[in-house]
Order: structure tokens, then C-alpha cells, then sequence
């Protein structure tokens, strides 16, 4: 039988105890997270934002998004989940003044998830008598100047109790047509159209 070499047996004990303390400093670590709120919260960090107070999560795929408001500004900032239970921010952070000028102030954004790009739609009303919106979105497979009738499609989301909105889909190629804010009869109360 071999004896043990003690030498050799410190040496790996020192070995591996500095390849955790390097990983453990790495930057690896600094965008990767246990939760997705912790990930969330650095995402802010980054842009010297929030932080947000979170109006609504919602799950996506594999990710997470964060609609929140902080000070006169509301965000939508997403989280991506990465080997099944460590979570990353994405792209996707940054506040948008509130305009009270207008009846509902919106933003949008994307984020690739694997051969699609998650899309949203997000903002604040300030009309309280709008419940609702609506988005009509189009839809191509390529990039094209011709727009189809057919390819609209859309997609609809309740204010929920802080008057936030958040509406999102997947697609390859997508952008906003138009956008209206409805009140609980459905009547239009504001209308832009884009593009």
C-alpha cells in the first residue's frame, strides 16, 4: 500500500482553497446571483438607479421582469435564469420619466432569449379612469418596410393597484403600431400611433 505523502495532500489543500477564494473574487460572481431580486437590485446598481419600489414580477421563459418605480421614474428591469437556479441581469434597466402630460406614460424594450426576443411594453397611467391597455404589435419573420394587415396582432394588460402596466411577447422581429389606454367600458381614452 502507498503511504501517504503529506506533502503532496497541504499542496492540493492550498490549491483548491485558492481557486475558491479567486472565484469567489472573481468577476463571475459579481453578475451571478441565488436570487433573482438580488440580481435585480445590482442590475440598478449599474445604472446608478433605485432603488425601485417593485409594483409587479412576472416570469417570462427564463427570465424574470421587474416593474418598479422609483421617485418621479418608472423601470422595467429584467434577470435572466442561468443554470437552472442562478440568476443574471440582462440588458434591460433604466428608468422613464413620468410625462403627466399625457394620459399614460410608456416605455419598451427587448430581450434575447434564445432565437426570439422577449418584447414588453411597460409604463404608468395617469388618467385614473384608464383600466386597461392595448398594444397592437407587428410581427414580421424579416425585416421588411411592408406591413401587413394580417401581421398585426394584439395584446392587452389590466393596470394593476399602482397604476403600472406590463405587457410582453416573443417574437424575432416586432415593434408597437399603436397603443391605447381604455377605461372599465372600453372606450379609448388615449391613442398614440407609432411607426
Amino acid at each position: 500500500m502507498k503511504e501517504w505523502n503529506w506533502q503532496s495532500v497541504i499542496e492540493w489543500i492550498v490549491a483548491m482553497l485558492l481557486l475558491c477564494v479567486s472565484l469567489f473574487f472573481s468577476s463571475f460572481f459579481e453578475h451571478i446571483h441565488f436570487s433573482a431580486e438580488e440580481a435585480m437590485k445590482q442590475s440598478e446598481k449599474t445604472f446608478d438607479y433605485g432603488p425601485s419600489e417593485i409594483s409587479e414580477v412576472r416570469d417570462f421563459e427564463n427570465m424574470r421582469f421587474y416593474l418598479g418605480k422609483y421617485k418621479d421614474w418608472f423601470s422595467l428591469t429584467s434577470v435572466k435564469r442561468n443554470y437552472g437556479f442562478l440568476w443574471s441581469f440582462d440588458s434591460d434597466v433604466g428608468g422613464v420619466p413620468i410625462d403627466e402630460s399625457e394620459a399614460i406614460s410608456y416605455g419598451q424594450s427587448g430581450s434575447q432569449a434564445g432565437d426570439a426576443v422577449v418584447y414588453s411594453c411597460y409604463g404608468i397611467k395617469n388618467n385614473p379612469q384608464v383600466t386597461d391597455i392595448e398594444v397592437d404589435v407587428h410581427t414580421e419573420e424579416q425585416q421588411t418596410n411592408k406591413k401587413a394587415e394580417d401581421d398585426i396582432q394584439t395584446y392587452r394588460d389590466q393596470v394593476n393597484d399602482e397604476g403600472m402596466f406590463l405587457i410582453n411577447w416573443e417574437a424575432k422581429n416586432s415593434f408597437i403600431v399603436a397603443i391605447r389606454g381604455l377605461d372599465k367600458n372600453g372606450k379609448i381614452l388615449y391613442q398614440e400611433k407609432l411607426n
